[in-house]
């Protein structure tokens, strides 16, 4: 930016004052002093009548509102002590002897100060902490255990035992996400269209009835098994397949990891012959190519494996999902309860108290 229009910038923040206005500006631009100059200019102005306790001034730290509040005050009474106009003395030095009344603080404060004066409304008790992040990272491990003993239903109780039988970390998978997603639980999260309570049997029904006949199949037909010479490893991925045939045959629900290296192991199994010398209809035309002028055929499952393992995962987010968020919001109504908020219950108590503030005439926020 030149010069002139830096300047212009600057005296448009002391100027336009019926203006709402964004400055946008890197460190050490002036920022502060030029608020400090704004705030000034609205108490010293004589078209606008403007009280000290109509203005609010938010920092994001106690440090940067500290030293903002010094400024104001020595400006201040400066002014009131040496304006050329007797009127913009009089305005300062009565805005000096009524500073307190305007809020000058961090916005955690000041939402705090009105969830202080209008706990009722809030839905919150009027003794309430708000506690620092630190302070709740013990309450999620406590949670966690609530749901293990059921105290917060059989639903998320169910959840979690499900998700441990996917993975055995999932503790570690629920202890880590929930801080997190409870920074932005009132966000709408992307949860894969599935259902979290259905198991992998149900969610790989189609997979399993096909894959298991085609397996099957292959070890009742041994003998078309493709030799080449002294290699013969596609009879070891029969005799593989053929040994874990009682788990393919069987509940995949706690085993989805064994029937992925299972699958993973028969693939590109060779045989002579076409899938109809294996008893199967057209219908598994799609597992297998036919090579050499339909002398022999390989089983194709390689983009099976591929979509399945893609829905497995999308499962497991699901069904994490659907456990952490569902007990982030019991644990938002135990603290509410009990008084002991977070930060962000407290700015979620803030937005409610002010939603419901503007939809019956914002009384609330006009004060």
């Amino acid at each position: 930016m030149s010069i002139d229009k830096d300047m212009q910038a600057r005296a448009a923040i002391t100027a336009k004052l019926d203006k709402n206005l964004f400055v946008e500006a890197g460190a050490g631009s002036g920022k502060t002093t030029q608020l400090v100059e704004r705030m000034l200019a609205l108490v010293a102005s004589k078209e606008m009548d403007i009280s000290i306790s109509d203005i609010c001034a938010l920092t994001f730290t106690k440090a940067a509102a500290g030293e903002f509040f010094g400024r104001f005050q020595e400006k201040l009474a400066d002014r009131a002590a040496n304006h050329d106009d007797p009127e913009v003395r009089e305005k300062c030095a009565k805005a000096l002897e009524n500073i307190d009344l305007c809020f000058m603080g961090t916005i955690d404060s000041f939402s705090e100060l009105i969830l202080r004066e209008y706990p009722i409304a809030a839905h919150i008790p009027s003794d309430f902490t708000v506690c620092a992040e630190e302070e709740l990272a013990g309450s999620y491990s406590s949670a966690l255990s609530d749901i293990i003993s059921g105290k917060f239903g059989d639903k998320l109780l169910d959840r979690y035992n499900r998700l441990r039988d996917l993975d055995y970390k999932a503790k570690d998978v629920f202890l880590f996400n929930a801080p997190k997603l409870a920074q932005v639980r009132n966000t709408e999260i992307q949860i894969p269209d599935l259902d979290p309570d259905a198991d992998i049997d149900k969610l790989f029904e189609e997979e399993k009835k096909d894959l298991t006949k085609i397996i099957i199949a292959l070890c009742t037909h041994p003998e078309l098994t493709l030799k080449k010479g002294d290699d013969d490893k596609h009879i070891v991925k029969l005799a593989n397949a053929a040994d874990a045939l009682d788990i393919i045959k069987g509940s995949w629900n706690d085993r989805i990891e064994d029937i992925f290296k299972i699958l993973s192991g028969i693939n590109q199994y060779s045989f002579l012959g076409t899938y109809d010398k294996l008893g199967l209809d057209d219908r598994f035309e799609g597992y297998f190519k036919a090579v050499k002028d339909n002398k022999h055929s390989t089983l194709k499952i390689t983009d099976t494996i591929k979509s399945m393992k893609e829905r497995y995962r999308d499962h497991k987010y699901t069904l994490a999902l659907s456990l952490i968020v569902p007990a982030l919001k019991e644990m938002s109504r135990r603290r509410f309860e009990s008084g002991e908020l977070s930060f962000f219950d407290a700015k979620i108590a803030l937005r409610d108290l002010l939603k419901a503030d503007a939809s019956k005439g914002g009384r609330l926020i006009r004060h």
